[in-house]
């Protein structure tokens, strides 16, 4: 899946059809893999969809060390694909 906005603590999407169908389907997968261009680290949406301990792996274009790290310490596998 991916996402609108990403915050640290918390994902987010714009769509609240979009919100109702991903927090569904986390809530009946064992493993959630988060798709998230490098453009949306930072910025704000108006639903939020998933927090940081749903969340399994986390693939982007790039992130800055200091996120990078604090999903590492959240328990999330971080791939970054260029």
């Amino acid at each position: 899946m991916s996402t609108r906005n990403f915050k640290i603590a918390y994902f987010e999407q714009g769509d609240k059809i979009d919100v109702f169908a991903k927090k569904l389907m986390i809530s009946i997968v064992t493993n959630v893999i988060l798709l998230c261009h490098s453009t949306k680290f930072g910025n704000t949406s108006f639903s939020q969809f998933a927090t940081l301990d749903q969340i399994d792996t986390i693939i982007t274009d790039s992130i800055d060390a200091k996120d990078f790290r604090k999903l590492k310490d959240s328990g999330i596998d971080v791939i970054v694909a260029s």
